[in-house]
């Protein structure tokens, strides 16, 4: 079993996507390890709403995330020895590698801390682009207005998100040829599944219609 990952400074955030503030209807909020983690967050992040492990009722700790506690980890192997001088020997094993840090330590550790701000032009025509000289254009141009905004970005990491499982085998076949020179023959596999892959929640859906251009960044 390997615990999740944890900050030694409490610096990652998750998103709780199923979440609807009863207040607003609004869906989503932020999930952070501790208080120790606001004074990192952008104030736009806070904004959205915000609660600590403790409070989420997740059943969640500082990783934010719950440990995958199935994780069973048998090895077998064996060796034969067929006559004096054949000998065949194999092996299996199931492992579970680290490197799932790169599919939940690693988001949930830095989108929430790197917010984008714009700032944008004052308000001018846009045309279309390219142009409507062939027939189509992706944008329809608009118009681009005075005034900051931001784009706020975050990546949730389920919680029940379990570990990817390798099956790692082999097999050996030795034969004594003549004296101090043998031959072997030997085949190696690894087989993986459950690896784990990101979804944008926030994806455009497929459109003919152009999309209107709205605002610009200067």
């Amino acid at each position: 079993m390997i615990t999740p990952f944890i900050d030694n400074n409490d610096l990652i955030a998750n998103f709780d996507t199923g979440y609807v503030n009863p207040d607003t209807g609004a869906r989503g909020r932020f999930i952070i390890p501790s208080q120790r983690t606001l004074r990192y967050l952008d104030t736009r992040v806070q904004n959205i709403g915000l609660v600590t492990a403790d409070q989420s009722g997740l059943n969640i700790g500082r990783g934010l995330v719950r440990t995958d506690k199935n994780n069973l980890a048998p090895r077998l192997g064996f060796a034969l020895r067929v006559t004096d001088k054949t000998s065949v020997r194999g092996g299996w094993g199931l492992y579970y590698p680290t490197s799932a840090a790169q599919g939940i330590r690693d988001p949930i550790a830095t989108n929430p801390f790197n917010q984008a701000v714009r700032k944008t032009g004052a308000t001018v025509a846009l045309d279309g682009w390219p142009g409507f000289s062939h027939g189509f254009s992706p944008l329809s141009g608009g118009s681009v207005t005075s005034g900051f905004e931001g784009c706020r970005r975050s990546m949730q990491c389920p919680w029940t998100c379990s570990k990817p499982r390798m099956q790692q085998y082999n097999f050996t076949f030795e034969r004594e040829l003549a004296r101090d020179t043998s031959l072997r023959l030997s085949y190696l596999g690894s087989t993986i599944k459950g690896l784990i892959a990101g979804t944008d929640l926030n994806e455009i859906q497929p459109s003919d219609q152009p999309f209107g251009t709205s605002t610009g960044t200067a």
